[in-house]
């Protein structure tokens, strides 16, 4: 029997083998890496990956890690990705030293600012009793603490706390006319902006300097009319605009003239109270008027929230009473819906959609322009529903609890933080997918739903807590 030619045939599959296993071939089959990719995983893990590669070419990695906290140095073997647990957000620094098995050795850098959501607590401070108060408002500080508003019946408050939750300063508001604090949010200078109503119901804007101290005031309102009993322009929130301004928000049911120039939308403005219409006015950072809007349907419409959304326009949340008229493009499904109204930079309607009466005013609107909005959810539950960046619906979902607060994540989701079963904190994805949960030691406190919390600049978040004795101010991070 002749074998040779068969042995021969297996000799060179084995060498041939053993040459693809021992040197690859650096133009077909060994990927070099090009750069080095760093991001926040979940929770305090930051991994850092190799791109462009596989560990089929990789070799031995020489990583170098800097953060504000400490340094890593570490080295694999084959491995194109590695998680480490950080505990503070800030600068990350990478050197990757990678030698390949075509004998090619690749220095990658990266540097990026990575906020690190790990949510724990980092302070509470007492802030007093307020026993006579109504609400409170929140906004981060210019020194990187809070500012706190407070309305009571017989005193209004600011409250400067700084980053380590230490009382900077207190401020008595002492307004003659019963006005009471909507909204605080900071000012681009350095100092912040009040926007307030009052018992002559006008549209109120005050400038006070990071101290307290008041720098300027304007009032927003149109001509009441003569036949109703309670003409009114009731101011709801002031919001940053997208060009360094302030866009305030509320209802009306006023004439045009003085400070208003568009002409109401409803049909009985002329003879009853309830004629509410929705009035935007957009200012300028010193306050001047720069334009004002009326938007609505034929009968009566409220706002109770509005946001800015990526492209630099604003999205109202709004109830209507209003069938298929003017403004409103979808019809009532009972007597009020919620509304959703989207605008753009100069006012203008883009579009507005009717959502189901189970809607809540709580929404934010994620980096891709679509829009994550709180539902009920009976028994048991708390709903989310995400629309698209047209505000239609692409799902709804729940998960246990009673009320939360939504917050933006800086990682692409969202967040609730409220009362949501055995944990006070959830963490989502940007597809509505459970990534964390958590419970955060708050002491004695309860949270104010009605006064929710705001979230920093640094990734975490401020919120006030009440009890019997006192109210107090915390920060998560």
């Amino acid at each position: 029997m002749r074998t040779f030619p068969i042995l021969l045939v297996i000799f060179v599959f084995v060498a041939a083998c053993k040459k693809k296993n021992s040197q690859v071939d650096p133009q077909n089959q060994c990927l070099t890496p090009t750069e080095v990719k760093i991001q926040h995983i979940s929770g305090q893990d930051v991994s850092f990956e190799l791109i462009g590669t596989d560990s089929a070419s990789i070799g031995k990695v020489a990583w170098t890690i800097i953060s504000d906290e400490k340094t890593v140095q570490i080295e694999t073997d084959s491995k194109t990705k590695v998680t480490q647990n950080f505990s503070k957000s800030g600068e990350f620094r990478v050197t990757v030293v990678v030698e390949t098995v075509c004998n090619k050795t690749v220095t990658l850098t990266r540097t990026e600012n990575i906020k690190i959501e790990s949510y724990t607590r980092q302070w509470i401070t007492d802030i007093g009793q307020f026993q006579d108060s109504i609400d409170f408002h929140l906004t981060e500080s210019v020194n990187g603490g809070c500012i706190a508003a407070i309305n009571g019946w017989y005193s209004k408050q600011i409250i400067s706390l700084n980053a380590n939750g230490q009382l900077l300063w207190k401020k008595s508001l002492d307004w003659q006319d019963s006005r009471y604090t909507v909204s605080i949010l900071t000012a681009g200078d350095g100092g912040y902006i009040l926007g307030t109503n009052s018992n002559a119901k006008r549209y109120g804007l005050l400038k006070i300097s990071n101290t307290g101290e008041k720098i300027w005031e304007k009032e927003f309102y149109g001509v009441p009319n003569s036949s109703m009993m309670f003409p009114q322009d009731n101011l709801r929130k002031v919001i940053s605009a997208s060009d360094g301004g302030y866009i305030l928000a509320g209802t009306s049911n006023t004439r045009v003239g003085n400070n208003k120039s568009s002409p109401p939308k409803n049909s009985n403005s002329n003879d009853t109270n309830t004629a509410y219409d929705i009035w935007i006015v957009k200012v300028d950072a010193q306050g001047n008027k720069q334009w004002d809007k009326t938007i609505g349907g034929s009968d009566a419409e409220y706002i109770n929230n509005i946001t800015v959304t990526p492209d630099g326009g604003y999205l109202l949340n709004c109830v209507s009473n209003s069938k298929i008229s003017l403004d409103k493009t979808e019809d009532v499904e009972g007597d009020y819906d919620r509304w959703l109204v989207k605008i753009n930079k100069s006012g203008d309607i883009e579009w507005d959609r009717i959502q189901p009466a189970d809607t809540y005013s709580q929404m934010i609107v994620l980096a891709d322009g679509s829009i994550i909005i709180e539902k009920q959810s009976y028994p048991t539950g708390v709903g989310y529903r995400k629309l698209n960046s047209s505000g239609r619906k692409i799902w709804e979902k729940e998960v246990e609890g009673s009320d939360a607060t939504l917050l933006q994540s800086d990682q692409g989701g969202f967040i609730m933080f409220g009362n949501l079963g055995a944990n006070n904190l959830i963490k989502f994805t940007s597809n509505g997918e459970v990534q964390e949960r958590k419970t955060i030691n708050l002491g004695e406190g309860q949270l104010r739903p009605w006064s929710p919390p705001i979230k920093s600049t640094s990734g975490g978040f401020y919120g006030f807590l009440y009890s019997a004795n006192n109210q107090s101010i915390f920060y998560v991070k």
